[in-house]
């Protein structure tokens, strides 16, 4: 194996694998992994309510009372 530097010190470096060698995740590999694919996850959850609202006030359809409500229970 061969270490590629990384400049960040919160994440342990890549390493590069030959081909005859195996790979294998650390618990805190996984565990970082996972926590970004959540924040990601929760990102786009974010814009995608804010797209909805978004819509929802430029709908003439939609009373301001029901815009109103729509928009802070989803909040």
């Amino acid at each position: 194996t061969s270490e590629v530097p990384n400049e960040s010190s919160l994440v342990p470096p890549i390493v590069v694998l030959k081909e005859h060698e195996t790979s294998y995740y650390r618990r805190s590999d996984v565990e970082i992994k996972n926590r970004i694919c959540g924040e990601i996850r929760y990102a786009a959850k974010q814009a995608q309510l804010a797209f909805k609202i978004a819509d929802m006030a430029f709908d003439e359809t939609i009373s301001t009372r029901n815009f109103l409500i729509e928009a802070t229970s989803s909040i």
